[in-house]
Parts: C-alpha cells; sequence; structure tokens
C-alpha cells in the first residue's frame, strides 16, 4: 500500500460526550505531497471506554459486559478517474479456517479501487491430472483497494490433507474484467500430519493407544508370573 490511511487523516483519541448532546468530531486531513489514482480508505473506530474497576464483580471475579462500536467508513480521493481494477495470485497452500482444513489461496488487489460483484472459482487437481479433487465457487464478494485475502477451497468433511504435488486453477471476475490463474504447490507431510491433527472433523483413532496398551499389559502380566515362578522356586529349595 503506497499511501497508509493513518498516516493521513489524524484526530482525537479520546472525547467525551454529555448526557443529551451531539460532539463535533474534527479530522486533519495532510494531503500526500506526490498525488495518488484512485481511493484511499480506512474507517474511524468509536468505542465507548470502559472502567477497567467495574469490568470485574467483586464477589465472584467474573461479569459479562457489553461493549458497542461504530465504525465510520473513510474514502478520500483527488479525482473522479476511474482506476482499472487488478488482482493477483499469491501464495497457495494448505491451511486451517476454524480447525478445519483448507487449501488458502492468497488473492491480493493491487491497485486503489474497489472490486465489486466479484466472483471466484477455483479447482484443485494433483500436479500433471485432470481429475478434480476439491473445489470451491463463490459470488457476490467485494475487495476493497490494495487489500488482499485467502480464498478457502473447501475439503470433504473428515477428510484427511494428503501430502503431495498439487495444482490450482482460478479465475476470478468483476464485470467485464476477467483473471485466469494457475499455479502448482506442494503439501509437505510435516505439514499435512500437523493440521490433520488439529482438525476437528476427522476422526481420530486410537487404534495405537490400544496396541501399546496391550503390550504394556501382556508385559505387567508376564513380570507378575515370572514374580510367582521365582517365589514359588525359592520355597521349594527351602
Amino acid at each position: 500500500m503506497k499511501h497508509d490511511i493513518t498516516d493521513i487523516v489524524k484526530t482525537e483519541s479520546k472525547i467525551t460526550i454529555k448526557a443529551d448532546s451531539t460532539y463535533e468530531l474534527k479530522l486533519k486531513v495532510k494531503v500526500p505531497k506526490e498525488s495518488f489514482k484512485g481511493s484511499i480508505t480506512g474507517g474511524l473506530t468509536l468505542e465507548e471506554e470502559i472502567d477497567k474497576k467495574s469490568q470485574t464483580d467483586s464477589g465472584s471475579g467474573m461479569s459479562i459486559n457489553n461493549r458497542y462500536s461504530y465504525v465510520v467508513g473513510i474514502q478520500l480521493r483527488e479525482d473522479t478517474k476511474t482506476v482499472k481494477p487488478e488482482l493477483k495470485l499469491n501464495k497457495v497452500g494448505a491451511d486451517q479456517r476454524n480447525y478445519r482444513n483448507i487449501i488458502a489461496a492468497n488473492i491480493q488487489n493491487i491497485e486503489p479501487t474497489y472490486v465489486n460483484q466479484l466472483k471466484v472459482n477455483a479447482e484443485i487437481t494433483k500436479k500433471d491430472s485432470d481429475e478434480v479433487l476439491y473445489k470451491s465457487s463463490t459470488e457476490k464478494m467485494q475487495m476493497a483497494p490494495n487489500t488482499n485475502f485467502d480464498y478457502p477451497v473447501e475439503l470433504g468433511k473428515g477428510e484427511k490433507l494428503k501430502p503431495g504435488k498439487y495444482t490450482l486453477n482460478m479465475t476470478a471476475k468483476s464485470y467485464k474484467n476477467e483473471w485466469r490463474w494457475t499455479k502448482d504447490f506442494t503439501i509437505s507431510g510435516d505439514v499435512a500430519k500437523k493440521l490433520n491433527e488439529k482438525d476437528v472433523t476427522i476422526e481420530k483413532s486410537y487404534m495405537m493407544y490400544y496396541i501399546i496398551g496391550g503390550i504394556i499389559l501382556l508385559l505387567l502380566i508376564a513380570l507378575i508370573l515370572f514374580l510367582v515362578r521365582k517365589k514359588r522356586k525359592k520355597q521349594e529349595e527351602n
């Protein structure tokens, strides 16, 4: 991002509003020396300050507090010229969302303009294969200027990630604009194992624990039998 709105727009960090009154909050805008195209966007968050002493109940040490915030959008422009949107595909790889395995494809809006009515289609295959393993389609999305996000391609419920080399084929459309990407990526054995262990939809196998427990039990029985026989032999010798 060429211009950060927090460096351009400044205001008071704390204000006090009396009951049944209004307050005019003034914003100081420092226009960048270099001209810019498109939009610089951000937001102003207004939130009530909570007294820390009143947050905790003196008896139980616990309490529930409701907090409300207001967000006012800010958009700065120098002219009304239209900027053509441009998207690019960044990193692709295995990840998780809400403790569920996904393939995350990072899409970046590299221009200072909104991308509206964005539709994305994604298909994932094994490398050098035409068989589609996973796919996803999403419509009516919006990207703010100079932002990026991870587009998720979900696996089937309870399906494990498998190590190997894969290919992502993706298209993104916004009105008359269209982008197509093909990108290879690899899922390592360590990453697959780590994410599979954390995925809450994958049934965990306890067979190994049963096997280890059985071995320990057999060893204990063998030890007890050995000690019993040793004791009997000693008694017979006496």
